[in-house]
């Protein structure tokens, strides 16, 4: 695994603090960018544009990293229920042999995106 200087150069940390410019050049420098979504939200089976969007902060240094969908009343409806319904589904028609198997890819897709999942969560962890 890379050393945070190898991420973001030798001034990631000052004074125990991230720097301010840690959160940008760590995001433009992503192996996979399209991990990185903004101003959607999945919802039943596809991405959603919604119409408010919040700020995402690093919290050392309060830098916006991004933007999330802020999803209304009707949305947060409509993903519970066919996140209930999908859950029901995927159950009836898999064998606890194939949840296996998906969650064994699901783990290899983590570990072939390592450095980028350390670039989420180190700035996170690490205070």
């Amino acid at each position: 695994m890379a050393d945070i200087s190898d991420k973001v150069g030798s001034s990631a940390e000052t004074n125990g603090v991230l720097s301010n410019e840690f959160a940008t050049t760590a995001l433009r420098n992503l192996k996979e960018p399209s991990l990185f979504i903004q101003s959607q939200a999945f919802i039943a089976d596809k991405w959603v544009k919604c119409e408010k969007t919040f700020d995402v902060f690093e919290p050392a240094t309060a830098t916006v990293l991004g933007n999330a969908a802020s999803c209304n009343l009707k949305d947060f409806h409509t993903a519970i229920e066919a996140a209930h319904a999908g859950q029901i589904k995927y159950f009836d028609e898999t064998t606890a042999a194939q949840r296996g198997q998906f969650l064994r890819r699901w783990n290899d897709a983590v570990l072939a995106n390592v450095e980028d999942c350390e670039t989420f969560f180190l700035p996170i962890n690490s205070q």
